[in-house]
């Protein structure tokens, strides 16, 4: 790009003035040869006209002017942070660096974005960079994006966030706009050392031109924006010229045109036979308006590229054609999103043979079917011996028995607009036969409401319905083995329910020999405690000290074992129904005190604390009082017997559901996989080893089943080492 010394673009570009001749430039800076405001409209004009970032620095990459055009990628997030920054100033140095063949075009060392530079220069002093870039092609991807994230320490999300709004451009586009920003800053060199006045003079004439010219510019701005320029051939001459958005689409930024075979050169070698065949012959020779696609190589770049072509012939007074005058549009796009259509059809074509479902249009007007590929492989047809005939695929490939409502499912859609799926056989012409699934969709009508066109979707689903089949024959072979599992396990739940019946005619048997061997076993017994206990007393006469401790542990064995036996005695006579609870009004708080009372001594040996609470104004509660007495007993005897140090406590409260009794304790506590058994007969928890050895392990079994014959429930909540809580919970029956 040059410019003739009286070209007033020099002004443009906010040239200063200058008096004499510049000998020296070692001093010279940028700032004192432009006017910063006017090259700060040039930078921002240029962005936006070429939609790319740009700023101009110094040799350091500190900037000079503003940024135009930067994306946030680049002004928010990678120059907000210290080393993104630092980055920057470094490529930008780097793009700036002296090249007179051209600009330098490189990915940034800060983000990995295209940028491009060139250097501005003055007597061979270089004084400052011109930077342009911030745009992506397919070589930048997110992965590149988040390591570049985690190296300068800044958000990922937000990084990636901002590098899918960076403008797009492919490498060859970018390049064309470094070559316009290297011979712009080559003219911004050149015309810095020429006569800067000269320019300032010239300036004014180019407002002048300016104003005269808008019209021609809106012109060329539209066709630009429309990818299209005009032309005129001068047939007789054989010269052609264009507007410069032509010039544009062609690839030759400038012009000027040429002849025909000029034009030609231009084409595509595989189109220059065909366009030079149609210009003569149909165009020239057969007086008809130029209209043809043909692809281009743009000199430019190389590019290959699809225009359209039109214009109108103007003859002479012999009627003779003399000018073509027409346009030139770039079609690329176009053609690129059929190709791209043509490619989706594609793959909805094997999406559909992979599924197994094929589309049909029906002209109802015309009475012809429109397939797609998969439907010929669906009905078993070719494509070449399809004729497209409705009542033809119906009467030749539909089975005879499906006939009918295939039809009538077409005319619930085509008279009621209403879709009417249908399940039907296909039998090939191979005679197999094959299920389908077809589903009308969309109705079309003309103007008077008309049907006009009909689609839908065919699926086979021949697969299916024999795995149907099969499914419903292994179903019908697993409820016949059902079925024999069953009868067998009514056998085996009837010899149980027999084994049962023995079990529990023995058990009562049992119970009923304990309970009548009561008065055989407690009756030595207490003899034994009785007779022991005058020998301590000394009514025999006096015992020396081991006869007394001998004595006394007879005496305490036989008061154990009585005890033992009572519970054995207890559990026999609730299993043998021999005892029957008695309801009666029962005054909780004060058998829960006198429990207490009644084995204080025992906790008083042990150095335990005591504990009772109980509201005033609880009431009575109908219950069996000697039940809850020996319920209470043997929960807060256990209490006592597995805590060393500590307390026990009787809390009586009253809730939504009847009275609450807690038994709490503050001793070694129960392990979470003895909970569950330890209301198990004979069951004896590990915790302690002394005091498992004092019991049978029938106190709490007792107790449940004592609560369970008034309607009460007993629920345990303990932790190793810190206590237990045995929670009875009595219905009120007032």
């Amino acid at each position: 790009m040059t410019f003739p010394e009286d070209d007033p673009l020099s002004n443009s570009m906010g040239i200063e003035p200058v008096e004499q001749a510049l000998e020296e430039t070692e001093s010279v800076v940028f700032e004192d040869l432009f006017d910063l405001e006017d090259i700060q409209r040039l930078q921002e004009s240029f962005a936006k006209a070429t939609g790319v970032a740009s700023i101009i620095t110094r040799l350091d990459g500190s900037p000079i002017t503003a940024p135009s055009g930067f994306c946030r990628l680049c002004s928010e997030i990678i120059r907000g942070s210290e080393t993104g920054l630092a980055h920057c100033y470094e490529s930008d140095a780097a793009l700036g660096r002296v090249n007179s063949e051209g600009p330098v075009i490189q990915t940034c060392l800060s983000g990995g974005l295209w940028d491009a530079g060139a250097s501005i220069t003055v007597g061979g002093k270089h004084i400052a960079n011109w930077l342009i870039g911030q745009v992506r092609d397919e070589t930048q991807s997110d992965e590149q994006m988040s390591k570049y994230a985690r190296e300068i320490g800044v958000d990922e999300q937000g990084m990636l966030a901002a590098f899918r709004e960076v403008p797009s451009m492919s490498r060859e586009q970018f390049g064309l706009v470094a070559d316009a920003l290297f011979i712009l800053a080559s003219q911004l060199s050149t015309s810095a050392y020429q006569n800067i006045q000269q320019a300032r003079f010239i300036a004014k004439r180019r407002q002048a031109e300016e104003r005269l010219n808008d019209r021609e510019q809106w012109l060329n701005e539209s066709q630009r924006v429309a990818s299209l320029g005009h032309y005129i051939f001068d047939i007789k001459k054989d010269y052609w010229e264009g507007s410069p958005s032509l010039y544009e689409v062609l690839g030759i930024p400038g012009g000027p045109g040429g002849d025909f075979e000029g034009w030609l050169e231009l084409v595509h070698p595989l189109d220059r036979e065909m366009l030079t065949r149609y210009f003569t012959d149909e165009v020239l020779g057969g007086r008809q308006s130029f209209d043809l696609e043909y692809r281009i190589l743009r000199p430019s770049d190389d590019g290959e590229r699809w225009v359209h072509g039109l214009g109108k012939l103007s003859y002479d007074e012999a009627g003779t054609p003399s000018s073509m005058f027409g346009i030139i549009q770039d079609i690329t796009d176009r053609k690129v999103a059929e190709q791209e259509l043509r490619r989706s059809e594609e793959k909805l074509n094997e999406a559909q043979h992979h599924a197994h479902i094929g589309s049909w249009t029906w002209d109802i007007k015309a009475d012809r079917l429109e397939w797609s590929d998969e439907m010929f492989h669906l009905f078993g047809l070719e494509q070449e011996t399809f004729n497209g005939a409705l009542q033809d695929v119906i009467a030749e490939s539909i089975h005879p028995d499906d006939r009918g409502k295939v039809e009538a499912s077409n005319a619930a859609v085509i008279n009621e607009g209403r879709p009417s799926p249908v399940e039907y056989r296909i039998v090939w012409p191979d005679s197999s036969v094959h299920t389908v699934w077809a589903a009308a969709g969309r109705l079309e009508s003309d103007e008077q409401g008309n049907p006009t066109l009909l689609s839908g979707t065919v699926q086979d689903i021949t697969q299916r319905k024999e795995a149907e089949s099969e499914i419903l024959r292994l179903n019908a072979e697993l409820e016949d083995r059902v079925r024999e599992r069953t009868e067998e396990l009514t056998a085996t739940i009837a010899e149980l329910a027999e084994t049962n019946s023995r079990l529990e005619e023995a058990t009562r048997a049992k119970s009923d020999f304990l309970a009548a061997m009561s008065h055989e076993l407690r009756t030595p017994l207490n003899s034994v405690i009785g007779f022991s206990g005058v020998l301590l007393q000394g009514l025999a006469g006096p015992l020396t000290e081991e006869q007394g401790h001998q004595v006394g542990m007879i005496n305490n064995s036989g008061r154990h074992l009585l005890g033992l036996v009572n519970e054995v005695l207890d559990l026999a006579k609730i299993e043998s129904a021999q005892t029957v609870a008695t309801i009666g009004a029962t005054d909780v708080g004060a058998i829960a005190s006198g429990t207490l009372d009644s084995v204080r001594p025992l906790a008083d040996e042990k150095g335990i604390e005591m504990r009772c609470s109980c509201p005033d104004g609880l009431g009575l509660v109908q219950t069996d009082g000697a039940y809850l007495e020996q319920i209470l007993l043997n929960l807060v005897g256990n209490a006592i017997k597995f805590t060393d140090e500590g307390f026990v406590s009787v809390v009586v409260s009253r809730d939504e559901s009847g009275v609450v009794v807690a038994v709490e304790d503050s001793g070694c506590g129960i392990e979470g996989n003895e909970i569950d058994r330890v209301f198990d007969d004979f069951y004896q928890a590990s915790a302690n080893t002394r005091a498992k050895a004092q019991g049978t392990g029938l106190g709490l079994a007792v107790s449940r089943r004592l609560a369970e014959s008034i309607g009460a429930q007993i629920d345990v909540s303990s932790e190793p080492s810190r206590g237990s809580v045995f929670t009875l919970r009595l219905p009120d029956q007032r």
